[in-house]
């Protein structure tokens, strides 16, 4: 996922069959590279987890001046946010060898594993292949979680 502002901010959801009070437990990793891992009840009974790493500002490291905060927002839902003093391009890495669904009005297929999904408006009146005019910046995956990115800026995220 790449993006350029000032404030990162992702909803990570997750779902499962167990009670809500039990479905996801996260934990910072902080020694080496910051990395985030969620782990929750996955839809066949057994234990699934997803792991947000390689947090970067401009190319640069996410260090203690734009430290990753999350908090949790309800039961299956965590906020992760982080701050810069200007604009950036911010990224990271997510390794889910599941299906995605989602990211707004598509005209070229439904799951978009294995692609590049640029997720910025583009009217066009012919065909409209990979544009779109009504981006979203969400998707879920058959894991068992979704992912959004709260922007309003142009968005592409890569899961090749």
């Amino acid at each position: 996922m790449r993006d350029r502002f000032r404030r990162l901010r992702v909803l990570v959801l997750v779902a499962g069959v167990a009670p809500l009070a039990a479905l996801a437990e996260v934990q910072v990793v902080t020694s080496g590279p910051v990395e985030l891992r969620f782990t929750f009840p996955g839809a066949r009974g057994r234990a699934e987890s997803i792991t947000l790493d390689r947090f970067l500002l401009n190319g640069q490291p996410v260090t203690a001046a734009n430290q990753l905060q999350v908090r949790q927002l309800a039961a299956g839902v965590n906020e992760v946010t982080a701050q810069s003093t200007a604009a950036g391009d911010w990224e990271f890495d997510l390794a889910d060898q599941s299906s995605y669904y989602g990211f707004g009005e598509r005209y070229d297929r439904l799951n978009h594993a294995h692609s590049i999904v640029l997720n910025g408006s583009r009217d066009a009146s012919d065909a409209k292949g990979l544009s779109t005019y009504q981006p979203v910046p969400f998707y879920m995956s058959l894991s068992g979680y979704g992912l959004w990115v709260d922007t309003f800026s142009e968005t592409s995220f890569d899961s090749m």
